[in-house]
């Protein structure tokens, strides 16, 4: 995938694979779901320390569990950001190499067309070497 602007500023991602395009960005969904799911995770930490009157040996309990989630959730951001610094590095590898290929198709592609027009010069100059010997024979 690679992103472009659509010239009003815009940025749109397109797979010259696929041939595809996309106005968000192809982990968008895949980050969403994981930003809901800490969005939850966070909720029920929230509800669970608003809930009820609690001991303090039961709220010491509870400030430890909501202290190991916030350090998951932490380390789950971080995990994310590495992840999609990959993504980008993976997206800006691919992109140079789809721009290598289309230049090396494109050059196949005037090469290819070089070379049907030599055939063709060929063919022309041997259609013109039989139809003189065709005449040689009828003389």
């Amino acid at each position: 995938w690679t992103s472009h602007d659509d010239g009003d500023g815009n940025t749109y991602f397109y797979h010259a694979g696929k041939g595809e395009s996309s106005w968000e960005h192809p982990s968008d969904q895949y980050f969403r779901k994981l930003l809901e799911r800490f969005r939850r995770s966070l909720a029920k930490a929230e509800a669970s320390r608003q809930g009820a009157t609690m001991t303090s040996s039961a709220a010491l309990a509870a400030n430890q569990a909501m202290n190991s989630q916030l350090e998951e959730a932490k380390r789950t951001h971080e995990s994310l950001k590495r992840a999609a610094h990959e993504v980008g590095q993976e997206n800006d590898v691919l992109a140079r190499r789809c721009t290598a290929l289309a230049s090396e198709a494109d050059s196949l592609k005037a090469r290819h067309a070089s070379e049907i027009h030599a055939i063709k010069g060929m063919h022309a100059e041997l259609r013109g070497e039989a139809a003189g010997a065709v005449q040689l024979r009828e003389e």
